[in-house]
């Protein structure tokens, strides 16, 4: 990075040349010099090291890696993933009180305000409980796609390896002792449509799971007292509009970040299903149910 403002007026339309410009722009370089260097060592680094780990015990087997250090992430976050997987039902369990507070401090949104929270502390129902699983694990796979493509590229520097591993593991960071093929599919190139299609297709199952599971819940009104839209009836659209997303981003990307969404993916389908053992069956007879009722019915108005 360069502090000279006048490198910097090209990429501007305009701009003045003092000195405050440069002691600012010399501050944004220091912060994200600071914060990448801090990313680095604190997420970067371990992944790289872990992937190393990995590719020692496997005798260089990218794919069996990746797969063993996506188990490995997951395990770390079963616990948070297993509360955010409760948390759409815990909402719609103190939505009655939700509803109490709003009818008791309606001219008061300050109140009401401080209220909500207080439930919502109360009762371990914080809204970012939900996702918190999810945003756990995006610094990891921001990290995954960099050292994927630095083994694509060939420029995974050996300094990134800490020095107890440096003996048995540094040589698989040359590409030429890994085992980048794994079941007919090269993991350090993009556009594999198989992986493409078994991921979109566990990201809709674990969706439609989510949905099935969720209680319907109470009717909301607005504060003019017309009914809110039923937001239930988007989820289909929703998940298929997750399902298309996330095909073309496994499709666009490297192989190997793909088998890291994919193994992903099913150790949450799994998760979840074992969570719900009890639910997702009678969830689905229950659908089988209604579609043979409704296609009875049809058969009847036919004749």
């Amino acid at each position: 990075y360069s502090t000279n403002s006048e490198t910097y007026c090209k990429y501007k339309f305009h701009c003045y040349k003092d000195k405050s410009l440069d002691s600012l722009l010399f501050l944004l370089i220091e912060i994200m010099n600071r914060f990448t260097l801090i990313f680095h060592e604190l997420i970067t680094r371990p992944i790289v090291n872990i992937l190393v780990l990995f590719l020692a015990l496997t005798s260089g087997n990218l794919g069996l890696s990746i797969i063993f250090l996506t188990l490995a992430v997951r395990a770390v976050l079963f616990s948070t993933t297993a509360s955010a997987n409760t948390m759409g039902k815990h909402m719609t369990d103190i939505w009655p009180k939700m509803q109490e507070i709003q009818e008791k401090y309606k001219d008061d949104q300050d109140k009401l305000a401080k209220e909500t929270m207080k439930l919502l502390k109360t009762q371990w129902a914080w809204p970012l409980k939900g996702c918190l699983g999810l945003l756990l694990q995006i610094p990891v796979f921001i990290s995954l796609i960099r050292v994927v493509q630095w083994l694509a590229d060939k420029t995974l520097p050996t300094s990134h390896v800490y020095s107890f591993l440096t003996q048995w593991g540094a040589q698989y960071l040359d590409v030429s002792q890994i085992q980048h093929i794994f079941l007919g599919i090269d993991l350090l190139q993009p556009n594999n449509i198989i992986l493409a299609v078994i991921a979109g297709v566990l990201i809709f199952v674990q969706t439609t799971m989510t949905t099935w599971v969720q209680p319907k819940a109470a009717s909301q009104a607005m504060p003019n007292g017309q009914a809110m839209p039923d937001m239930t009836k988007m989820m289909p659209v929703m998940n298929i509009v997750m399902v298309f997303m996330m095909w073309s981003f496994v499709y666009s990307t490297k192989a190997g970040v793909g088998l890291y969404i994919l193994t992903s993916t099913l150790f949450g389908v799994l998760q979840f299903s074992r969570q719900y053992r009890q639910v997702l069956p009678i969830k689905i007879r229950a659908l089988f149910a209604k579609k043979k009722k409704k296609g009875e019915v049809e058969v009847l108005s036919s004749k």
